[in-house]
């Protein structure tokens, strides 16, 4: 009896062993049966756009004047082109860089227009972008989120003009003090 239960087990052993080998020879047959294709995409670019904004200013500034006193006005006029190739807001605001106060007295109006020069002759305003003082326009201001908006939604060849006018408040606080700073158009999509 000893010999046929060793006979049963051997015989058990070489039937999982012939299921394995057929488990086993299926599973490498169904995966050499694979079909394959491929297909190729070729051509793909990625080009960057452009952002750019000028000003027909002949001077890195707007304004250097001296000797204000109320009621005299000066103003300049500079054409503002926005020649990217992304759609983009062109924005202004600033911040006060230095002197003794007088941003506090200065009175800034911020006109959007058309046809000019330089000398702002011929100015049509369509609309006014700022009028209060320069200290108030700078704190209101500081940066791009919270600039104000000169051509929104640009596209190439946009522009407009945008003349700067200045005056000093009638207080005799305001003399002998100076101001320094500085205006950035930014644009950005």
């Amino acid at each position: 009896m000893h010999g046929s239960a060793q006979a049963t087990r051997t015989a058990a052993a070489v039937v999982v062993l012939v299921a394995l080998a057929a488990l086993g020879w299926s599973a490498l047959s169904t995966t050499s049966a694979r079909v394959s294709a491929t297909t190729e995409n070729a051509g793909n670019v990625f080009r960057s756009g452009t952002i750019d904004v000028s000003t027909s200013a002949p001077q890195p500034y707007l304004f250097d004047a001296t000797g204000l006193y109320p009621g005299e006005v000066v103003q300049t006029c500079v054409e503002v082109a926005y020649t990217g190739s992304v759609g983009a807001d062109v924005r202004l605001y600033g911040a006060v860089t230095g002197g003794s106060g007088l941003e506090r007295f200065a009175i800034l109006r911020l006109e959007l227009g058309a046809n000019s020069g330089p000398d702002c002759e011929g100015f049509d305003a369509d609309s006014v972008l700022w009028d209060g003082t320069l200290a108030q326009l700078v704190a209101d201001h500081p940066n791009y989120p919270s600039a104000l908006v000169l051509i929104p939604e640009s596209v190439s060849g946009d522009t407009v003009w945008l003349r700067a006018s200045a005056t000093i408040a009638d207080d005799d606080d305001a003399q002998g003090r100076d101001t320094e700073f500085w205006l950035v158009l930014e644009a950005r999509p």
